[in-house]
């Protein structure tokens, strides 16, 4: 904390107790909460020894925002362009908020010699002056409430064609229930990293973090009419059990 009025908290492991329950409080009260802004951030095995950290913006006894990234000590990151890692309650007066974590992200900094913060952008003019600012691309996202009828209609021609060829030939999307999908999905998942020329996750690693998420995110693998996974997808809602 810093000062007798605390303004942020620094984290730099998964907390327990009253702090968690007041993250998890935010998460709840935040339009957009994700896995890496939430307290399992600190289980992910492929954070584990590049420095975690999360940063919680309070007001009085209530958290009102957390911003979370990696800190190897020269270098620290907070997201990247297609995923931001910060979420704010929606009670929370934002510029306050913004100060705070950002307060607290510098503190975290001191020795580094360059900090990335990936954030939204409608939020941006709230980012301290002395961050350069670069414009990414947006991230898609989808309005569920549309309904899949109204959505499919809004696809390109070519995406029409591939989801029907797909439900023509029978593939399907399951849950990731099992170790048994885990590792049949781990098989596509290593063949795709050397076509990509991506480094190679451990076995061991990926069972971990694939698992984990099963428990908080919804985990979706693809199988082919064989019942042979063809690919995977993960997603969720860090905010509700």
């Amino acid at each position: 904390m810093n000062g007798r009025t605390p303004s942020y908290y620094i984290l730099h492991r998964q907390p327990g107790g009253l702090i968690e329950a007041l993250w998890r409080a935010c998460l709840a009260d935040a339009d957009f909460p994700t896995h890496y802004t939430a307290p399992e951030y600190f289980l992910e095995p492929g954070f584990r020894n590049k420095g975690p950290f999360a940063i919680l913006s309070l007001s009085g006894a209530e958290v009102t925002a957390i911003l979370t990234g990696t800190n190897d000590g020269a270098y620290v990151q907070s997201g990247l362009s297609v995923r931001p890692q910060i979420v704010f309650s929606r009670r929370a007066d934002r510029v306050r908020a913004m100060t705070n974590v950002v307060d607290g992200l510098l503190l975290e900094a001191a020795s580094a010699k360059l900090v990335d913060l990936f954030v939204w952008s409608d939020i941006v003019t709230l980012v301290d002056p002395r961050f350069r600012k670069k414009q990414y691309e947006g991230v898609v996202m989808l309005d569920l409430s549309r309904g899949p009828d109204a959505l499919f209609r809004k696809f390109s021609e070519n995406k029409r064609r591939n989801i029907k060829r797909a439900i023509k030939y029978g593939v399907s999307v399951e849950p990731a229930n099992d170790p048994g999908k885990v590792s049949a999905y781990y098989s596509v998942c290593v063949e795709w990293s050397r076509r990509k020329g991506l480094s190679i996750p451990g076995e061991v690693e990926f069972h971990q973090r694939n698992m984990r998420r099963t428990a908080r995110c919804r985990m979706r693998y693809i199988y082919d009419p064989m019942t042979y996974c063809i690919g995977g997808r993960s997603s969720g809602d860090a905010g509700r059990a």
